[in-house]
């Protein structure tokens, strides 16, 4: 019986996590890579992959799972700001590893919040390896500084 996975990673300047639950929310295991940075710069998509396949293939494993068995990935990452385009080129990372039916890839601000706030509007600021103030209110702007 093939099993229906659904994959949630956080990249980010310190490192990359990447967590597997099963079709009911269940948690199954957890995985971690070096970090994600700027695709940008030098070196960034190889560093990007490397820290993305690295959080999912140690997840897989210690799910004992296989990347057919993943039906949705969920990606907010540092190096993936909506103003350079990068989604593209981070969805091609991932589907060198599996070919999920539903991809969702944004900046790390984004996921932050969402998981902070439950999903309700707000502001939060990230203060760690990078800084970032995010915000969005009840009508869906954004702002960012």
């Amino acid at each position: 019986m093939s099993k229906h996975l659904y994959i949630g990673v956080d990249g980010g300047q310190s490192s990359t996590r990447a967590v597997i639950a099963d079709e009911w929310g269940r948690v199954l295991a957890f995985g971690t890579g070096p970090a994600c940075d700027h695709i940008t710069t030098p070196n960034g998509y190889e560093r990007n992959q490397a820290a993305i396949h690295g959080a999912l293939e140690e997840a897989l494993a210690n799910a004992n799972a296989i990347p057919s068995e993943i039906v949705a990935i969920g990606m907010g990452l540092t190096s993936a700001p909506r103003e350079l385009n990068a989604q593209p080129i981070f969805e091609q990372i991932l589907r060198e590893i599996s070919q999920p039916e539903h991809i969702w890839i944004d900046h790390d601000a984004a996921t932050n919040l969402a998981g902070a706030s439950a999903g309700a509007p707000g502001v939060m600021v990230i203060a760690g390896s990078g800084s970032i103030a995010y915000g969005i209110n009840k009508n869906g702007e954004e702002g960012r500084a």
